[in-house]
């Protein structure tokens, strides 16, 4: 019946565990961050100041030479989260949700991702009044994702092949080398079907660093996710701002827009691409996943240790992971009826490395 064929297209679309595991090899896996007086900044200039008349020589050099070392492996390793999360810092007031370049706010967030997996995603509106169950599996699904498409990055990059079987957690020490020729340098590209592009770049031009000898030690187990937004931007995707340039422009113009005036181009919008059948739309999936974990990168010629802690002691931290999915919305000829086809889900950015990878 029909009910029941949205249901199943909503479980595939979650991502679930039982549907990514009929595909044991994770290779094929396609379905998917003030003190002050009434001077101003006087006592924070006075602490500062303070703080690095205090270092010693041999600490501002070693200091100087840990800012000057190139990152080998980007990674965030740090307990607290993302500062665009924390009320009262910068980032919090000029990135915020980072929906877009315009920085628009999301309002009220279970209430759009209510209306975002309804409209888009094909939840039953019964289904609603069990959103909890719903987010349980989104945020579990997203997790194991993440999990699945670091494991397949650091093997890549240690040019060994794709693991055998998925993993429920990172479990990664290799000592690396560099490639004496551009012939034996991992092609990132190939993991294309799990990290989009622009992240895939960001790690690649990161293993230029690689030096030969580096370690990279990461255990990361993942214990709890928290669903941090779910929302549409409607009519712009990756593939039709790419075959249609000028859309870019023209909702770029439309976001400097105030309500009113939105709705006369929202009108062009509609009759050029839902009613006539090719309306591309991005679903957007932000996700906290904490872990536990110890990360370092070391040098092996002299044990110096280049990135992270090397020690036994594990930390709680939360990872940002932004997802996509693209949602071709198209109208039956014959009955007028519209209807929804999902793509894939693929993992877009980590910890804002790439600035949230931003659609528009």
């Amino acid at each position: 019946n029909k009910q029941g064929k949205r249901m199943l297209a909503a479980n595939r679309l979650l991502v679930s565990r039982s549907l990514l595991k009929r595909r044991p090899n994770a290779g094929q896996w396609r379905s998917v961050s003030q003190m002050s007086d009434s001077s101003g900044n006087e006592v924070e200039q006075q602490a500062a100041a303070a703080e690095s008349s205090s270092l010693s020589s041999s600490d501002q050099e070693e200091e100087k030479a840990t800012a000057s070392t190139p990152i080998i492996f980007p990674w965030r390793h740090e307990e607290d989260k993302l500062a665009r999360f924390i009320p009262g810092t910068e980032d919090h007031e000029t990135k915020g949700d980072l929906l877009n370049s315009r920085n628009t706010p999301v309002g009220n967030s279970t209430l759009n991702a209510v209306t975002t997996a309804y409209m888009f995603l094909d939840l039953p509106i019964w289904q609603i009044f069990f959103f909890s169950d719903f987010k349980a599996e989104l945020t579990d699904s997203v997790s194991w994702a993440f999990v699945q498409g670091i494991n397949n990055l650091l093997l890549k990059l240690a040019n060994e092949p794709n693991p055998p079987n998925a993993s429920d957690d990172i479990d990664f020490q290799k000592t690396l080398s560099k490639a004496d020729d551009e012939s034996e340098t991992p092609d990132l590209q190939e993991l294309d079907f799990i990290l989009e592009k622009q992240l895939l770049d960001f790690y690649q031009s990161s293993a230029e660093n690689l030096g030969d000898g580096n370690e990279i030690f990461l255990k990361s187990k993942p214990y709890s996710a928290e669903l941090v937004s779910l929302y549409c931007i409607p009519y712009i995707s990756r593939s039709n701002i790419i075959s249609n340039p000028s859309l870019l422009t023209f909702y770029k113009n439309l976001l400097e827009k105030s309500a009113v005036e939105k709705q006369a181009d929202l009108a062009v919008l509609r009759k050029e691409h839902l009613e006539a059948g090719r309306m591309e739309s991005t679903v957007i999936a932000q996700v906290l996943v904490w872990c536990k974990e110890r990360f370092y990168v070391k040098d092996t010629a002299n044990g110096t240790i280049l990135q992270g802690d090397d020690d036994d002691e594990e930390k709680d931290v939360p990872h940002l992971v932004r997802m996509e999915m693209i949602v071709k919305t198209v109208k039956d000829s014959s009955l007028g009826n519209f209807s929804n086809q999902q793509g894939n889900w693929i993992i877009t950015d980590i910890d804002d490395f790439v600035g949230g990878n931003l659609v528009v």
